[in-house]
């Protein structure tokens, strides 16, 4: 059974608070760096492997300060054929993404929780309006 609860993390809130503690107008428009990932669940992957998943991506915010936002859940199982579970994460620009793609604590969260539990992925990143 899938579970339809997501998680979401941001730095950045309802104030309009910046990243870096500026204030940015209501309404403002600002340029993101977004990457997707998607994955499928080996079908041995259990619920606990799942939680380690979620709680590893959960610390990631405030071990990298280059994420803007960051949200992750399980498919909520409308569509037939989905995959399992999304990633999204929200970077100022490209240096920030590679900041988090290289960074320790994600390699961490890949060895120790994603690479055993998946048997598919597939990732993108864009850069666009937030």
């Amino acid at each position: 059974m899938r579970c339809a609860t997501g998680v979401t993390f941001s730095k950045r809130g309802t104030s309009g608070a910046e990243p870096n503690g500026a204030t940015a107008p209501r309404g403002t428009v600002r340029s993101v760096f977004r990457h997707v990932v998607l994955f499928r669940f080996h079908p041995d992957a259990d619920d606990a492997a799942k939680a380690a998943i979620a709680a590893g991506l959960g610390e990631l915010p405030a071990a990298i300060p280059t994420i803007r936002a960051s949200r992750f859940g399980a498919d909520a199982g409308v569509n037939e054929g989905n995959w399992d579970y999304a990633v999204t994460a929200d970077f100022d620009d490209e240096a920030g993404y590679l900041v988090y793609r290289d960074h320790p604590a994600h390699r961490q969260v890949i060895v120790d929780h994603i690479a055993p539990a998946i048997s598919d992925r597939a990732s993108v990143q864009f850069a666009g309006r937030d």
